[in-house]
């Protein structure tokens, strides 16, 4: 797993963009502390809160609040759940060779939340829209 970060100026692009693409793919959000991401994945990994498991991916926005920028990640089919991060200092892509596996969104507060697909595939790969698009 490698993590590439998006400069702040891409932002709004990259996190659209990831949304449109992305729409119904099977996701798990996670919520984990910053600062073992950096120092230990796997043992951040197993010890990161688990919000939501293999859901559909509704919509992940950017929002501008004052000064500050914030991430909604909305999941769920009949029943969706919504997961926000306040504060956003860095965003990241999640790839392993040069396939996208999911977003890591990191606050000023050491919080990161992460959005991370049930099976990676590049989009150019698939044949059309997601079941939830029909």
């Amino acid at each position: 797993m490698r993590y590439e970060e998006v400069p702040r100026k891409a932002w709004i692009e990259e996190v659209a963009s990831f949304s449109r693409q992305h729409h119904g793919w099977r996701v798990t959000v996670r919520r984990a502390d910053t600062a073992a991401l950096d120092y230990d994945l796997g043992a951040a990994l197993s010890g990161a809160e688990v919000l939501a498991v293999e859901q559909p991916l509704q919509v992940v926005e950017l929002r501008r609040k004052e000064t500050q920028v914030e991430v909604m990640v909305e999941v769920g089919e009949e029943v969706s759940q919504r997961f926000w991060l306040k504060e956003l200092c860095r965003l990241w892509r999640e790839q392993v060779d040069g396939t996208e596996e999911g977003m890591r969104f990191d606050d000023a507060k050491g919080h990161s939340l992460l959005v991370e697909f049930r099976a990676p595939v590049p989009p150019e790969a698939l044949d059309g829209l997601a079941e939830t698009e029909q």
